[in-house]
């Protein structure tokens, strides 16, 4: 059974679910010393280039398709549509993500 394609629209969940996704999260995580843990959550059904948009800078966007790419055999795999905000992330998604400060 193939995987589905992640893109930058995909979930924290669907990336982790990933079993190329998954790894490439982490490490990036763990690069900006943190765990998904810290991220609550909320953070889970946050697209990835929304949780990037919140980082307030600490991950520059080019790092989303440098993902998607790394996780679809090197393509950049085209966005899927567009889908309503969850409100349930609207509230929190501030406190969800690291703030750069150790």
């Amino acid at each position: 059974m193939t995987e589905r394609q992640l893109t930058g629209r995909s979930t924290l969940g669907d990336w982790l679910a990933h079993p190329v996704g998954g790894p490439l999260v982490l490490d990036l995580l763990a690069r900006q010393g943190r765990e998904v843990s810290q991220l609550g959550p909320a953070a889970r059904v946050m697209s990835l280039r929304r949780l990037v948009e919140l980082s307030q800078g600490l991950v520059p966007p080019s790092v989303v398709d440098d993902l998607v790419r790394a996780a679809n055999d090197g393509r950049l795999v085209t966005e899927e549509p567009e889908e309503p905000e969850d409100p349930r992330t609207r509230s929190c998604a501030a406190s969800t993500l690291p703030s750069g400060r150790g």
